[in-house]
């Protein structure tokens, strides 16, 4: 539903899960000082912008289901940020540094491809 409402393709969104490896309930500090929350691993950066909607930290990690949301959102900020280009948006997701966007795109990418054969049967 989420995919649907911000127009990615549907196995966007589940790579992206299994690429941050998060789950409800968790929070994990980063070394720069801020954490990560939830399934979808959303980082505390995003926390000054959600807190108007009510949306805490707490909040944000322990619901499964508004933890997606939130991800869908900021993926589609980032990808009008990139002028549309989803693939730059799955990079900056994790990170605006480019070598670590690239990484962590075309480690989503293998995940995608992957997916993609388990559904051809292949």
């Amino acid at each position: 539903m989420v995919s649907r409402h911000f127009g990615f393709p549907p196995l966007v969104l589940p790579a992206l899960w299994a690429n941050e490896g998060g789950a409800p309930g968790q929070i994990v500090p980063d070394t720069n000082g801020t954490a990560d929350y939830g399934p979808m691993q959303i980082n505390s950066v995003w926390l000054p912008l959600l807190r108007p909607l009510g949306i805490t930290g707490r909040l944000l990690a322990d619901d499964g289901c508004l933890n997606v949301a939130v991800a869908g959102s900021i993926l589609a900020t980032e990808r009008l940020r990139a002028g549309g280009n989803l693939w730059r948006a799955i990079g900056w997701y994790h990170s605006m540094t480019p070598s670590l966007a690239r990484a962590y795109r075309d480690q989503l990418l293998r995940r995608l491809g992957a997916q993609w054969e388990a559904l051809d049967g292949h």
